[in-house]
């Protein structure tokens, strides 16, 4: 049984926000916690991915993902009916969310069918992958609002656009209330009325009326919504807030992965969020520090400037010898940094170099184990 502090995260986080850099394990682990979750602690799970790539579907076993959830069969044969856990798994689609979000909160189906339609709200969905960030926030608050799952883990995009995603919230927000918004769907009379209308002349001649009248409509009907986007935003902000609200931070222990991890927590604590857990994933296995292992590993090194054997047996031996010292040089090097995180972390956990395959359920139970290790 996972014990510590992990195991009261997944006991009573409804939210998990899986974080890290690019191809440290972030979605590994998202998985191997959710599996953990659903198989020790009976809770409902989904597993949540923004990233279009087939890294989650992989870990779980399974075919494909879609924007519907996707049933894990984590007991080996039938559906989980009637039992008090279990997992489930997603990719968002943004397209679909859109459709969603837009139905949700237009007035009417009417309205809603003229803001999909318009050639302007099509460009900015399609082409603008921001926009996905505030689609996986309005995701999230759906899934959790539902009731249909305990808790939700989010594999969320790499660290570097990790901001972009808890930030999307307040940016609908500061749109909303923009001059911009204002400006486009003014009717009153004065300057901003006269400096539209000169726009709208200009932008006649260069785009073409009817472009031109797309624009003006998608900035009306993004009016009549914005109450229920500002709504929305409010609730999600209060979900990103929220006490049951958890914060992992994958790395592993080299300097890029720890630099990166490290700034990323320092933006966690601006926004007032905790830094709940700490994984330090592929960490250079415990026995091959022994000084006895160092020593041979010198040994090796040293021989292979000899003159070449026949099977080149030393030169293979010096290869090995520096990939060694350079991996532990590179861990020892980033050590004080990752122990400045550890303290910032209300747990921290370290998985050792994994030797086993992590693209089926089973791998991810021992995944699991592996972590649960570290909590003690």
């Amino acid at each position: 049984m996972v014990s510590g502090r992990l195991g009261d995260i997944l006991e009573s986080a409804d939210v998990v926000l899986c974080c890290g850099a690019g191809g440290v394990g972030k979605t590994t682990t998202a998985a191997a916690v959710g599996l953990v979750a659903a198989e020790q602690f009976e809770r409902r799970v989904l597993v949540m991915t923004v990233d279009p790539a087939r890294r989650l579907a992989d870990a779980l076993g399974l075919h494909e993902l879609d924007d519907k959830p996707v049933e894990v069969n984590v007991r080996g044969g039938g559906s989980r009916q009637g039992s008090p856990g279990g997992l489930d798994a997603l990719m968002l689609d943004p397209a679909a969310s859109w459709k969603r979000l837009i139905a949700q909160l237009a007035p009417d189906s009417e309205t809603a069918e003229r803001l999909l339609s318009n050639r302007v709200y099509q460009a900015v969905t399609q082409q603008f992958v921001q926009s996905h960030d505030y689609l996986a926030m309005a995701r999230l608050h759906d899934l959790r609002t539902t009731g249909e799952h305990d808790l939700v883990i989010v594999d969320t995009p790499p660290s570097r656009h990790a901001l972009d995603f808890l930030d999307a919230p307040q940016r609908m927000l500061e749109f909303f209330d923009s001059r911009l918004l204002h400006w486009m769907t003014n009717g009153s009379r004065g300057p901003a009325n006269a400096a539209a209308a000169m726009f709208q002349r200009v932008a006649n001649r260069v785009l073409g009326g009817g472009f031109v009248a797309d624009i003006g409509e998608f900035f009306a009907l993004l009016q009549m919504l914005s109450v229920g986007f500002v709504e929305a935003s409010l609730a999600v902000s209060q979900v990103l807030s929220a006490p049951s609200t958890a914060t992992l931070v994958v790395t592993t222990p080299e300097g890029g992965p720890i630099r990166e991890s490290k700034a990323f927590a320092g933006e966690l604590a601006a926004r007032s969020m905790r830094l709940d857990g700490l994984v330090v994933n592929r960490a250079v296995p415990r026995r091959l520090l022994r000084p006895d292992v160092e020593k041979l590993a010198a040994s090796w090194s040293a021989d292979a400037s000899g003159p070449p054997d026949g099977a080149g047996v030393r030169q293979m031996r010096g290869a090995a010898a520096s990939v060694y010292f350079r991996t532990v040089g590179a861990n020892q090097a980033a050590e004080p940094v990752l122990d400045e995180l550890v303290q910032q972390a209300r747990w921290a956990a370290t998985v050792e170099r994994f030797d086993g395959p992590l693209n089926d359920l089973d791998g991810l139970r021992s995944f699991g184990l592996a972590l649960s290790g570290g909590l003690d």
